[in-house]
């Protein structure tokens, strides 16, 4: 025999609706994956693309083939540009808006987690890694080979996702002082 309790589960099951587009300060965990370019060593040992990437899709390329979404994808095209105002902005606005936020890079060494975060390094060892991206308490080296090798630390399109966010964050509070965004009535800080 069913308990009420069980009945009431039983029909909010079968009211199930889509979940809510997510961003902003709505959401409490978000994923984005970041297919890189091939490097130069991949390139001249004959690289073959194993990923595809399809709108917030990656397909791994292999027998069965196997597809999985995510909140973000970016292939190795998209811009560090595009890449902080997917999910750098938001994550900066919420800040300033009083959110706790945090952007975290997580993989195998060599898959671009310093390059993302930080942008190029002028200052490479001998392997060709970058150091550790110490503002942002992560421990991680990446590979700066390939299409990563032609930009400079000094590109302003070149930089990561931490030199973006404390530009961001900065101007922010230098436009409170000025009165910039201050809504009418307000007065400014």
């Amino acid at each position: 025999e069913k308990t009420h309790a069980m009945a009431e589960l039983e029909d909010a099951s079968l009211e199930w609706s889509p979940p809510a587009p997510r961003g902003g300060a709505d959401d409490n965990i978000q994923v984005l994956v970041r297919v890189r370019p091939p490097n130069a060593r991949e390139l001249e040992q004959g690289y073959v693309k194993g990923v595809l990437v399809d709108g917030r899709t990656v397909e791994v390329q292999r027998k069965p083939p196997a597809s999985y979404g995510y909140d973000h994808v970016c292939d190795e095209h998209q811009t560090q540009s595009e890449i902080f105002e997917s999910v750098g902005v938001p994550v900066t606005d919420a800040f300033l808006e009083g959110y706790h936020g945090c952007l975290i890079a997580y993989g195998q060494t060599g898959a671009g987690k310093t390059f993302t975060m930080q942008g190029p390094s002028d200052d490479l060892d001998e392997g060709g890694t970058g150091g550790t991206a110490s503002l942002a308490s992560l421990d991680s080296t990446s590979a700066r080979d390939g299409a990563e090798s032609a930009e400079s630390a000094e590109d302003p399109e070149a930089q990561g996702l931490i030199p973006r966010v404390l530009q961001r964050i900065f101007q922010r509070v230098e436009d409170e002082k000025a009165g910039v965004g201050v809504p009418e009535g307000e007065p400014a800080p």
